[in-house]
């Protein structure tokens, strides 16, 4: 089932782009502003749509007034204020809205969101998964580029917070089954994997000669978990993982290949 340039299958139905944090999403809205033209694109990011395409979007961020971060930062440093932050982090979430609405004039909304599942048959839905470890491994190295950065971080980051930190949090455990909300596999009419992308972008954009531009990269950094810790991650994501591998046995049937042909 292929896109065409009026929207959908067959020009019937929006496509609605679910893109779950660092999946290779800022990538995917160049490839649709390429196929559909800027006129045809909507996003929402930051609990709006608009109609500009985004630059660097990834995870939704709050700016914190200097003074208040400034004042942040020197309470953070104690021991005592260490052990708050941790605290307040499981807390202080902002998770994306489930929308049942979307504007009429253009072919594709793309951004973070999740889908009202009685809506779901009104739509051709698209999205793409990652490896769990690797997309929160991802997001961890996005926001430690943040923070060296000077630029805005979560509510629920704080300075000195370690990986294991971060995906403890209940915002960050099964974080790509909790974006589907309910919707299943083969509600999806095209549904991929960022190891397999190029394949993935062939399949939307059949005949195009598209390729996959490169963006929101975060730096790379080793990442050195104990097999405890390991553990621990696979069992704070078992939900992700048993979506994930469902999802790639697809693709890898579909592609007819074993070799991941691209990781973001």
């Amino acid at each position: 089932m292929a896109f065409d340039r009026l929207g959908g299958s067959g020009g019937k139905k929006q496509i609605l782009s679910i893109h779950i944090p660092k999946t290779a999403g800022i990538s995917l809205a160049q490839v649709y502003l390429a196929r559909y033209g800027y006129d045809a694109v909507c996003f929402f990011y930051n609990h709006r749509f608009f109609k500009k395409p985004p630059e660097g979007v990834g995870e939704t961020v709050v700016a914190t007034p200097p003074a208040a971060a400034m004042a942040r930062e020197r309470l953070i440093r104690s021991p005592l204020a260490a052990s708050i932050a941790r605290f307040l982090s499981r807390y202080l979430t902002n998770p994306p809205p489930v929308l049942s609405k979307f504007p009429a004039d253009v072919a594709v909304i793309h951004g973070h969101f999740r889908v009202e599942p009685a809506v779901k048959d009104q739509y051709t839905l698209v999205t793409v998964l990652r490896e769990p470890l690797q997309r929160v491994h991802s997001l961890y190295r996005y926001m430690r580029r943040r923070q060296r950065e000077d630029e805005p971080t979560p509510r629920w980051w704080y300075p000195e917070m370690t990986f294991m930190d971060m995906a403890r949090l209940p915002q960050n455990r099964n974080a790509q089954w909790r974006y589907l909300n309910g919707l299943q596999v083969d509600d999806f009419a095209h549904i991929g994997v960022t190891e397999h992308l190029e394949a993935f972008v062939k399949q939307i954009t059949p005949g195009s000669g598209q390729r996959l531009p490169h963006q929101n990269v975060a730096p790379q950094e080793p990442l050195e978990l104990s097999d405890r810790e390991l553990a621990e991650f696979r069992k704070l994501n078992q939900k992700d993982y048993i979506l994930y591998e469902r999802v790639l046995n697809r693709v890898l049937a579909e592609t007819h290949t074993t070799t991941p042909s691209l990781a973001l």
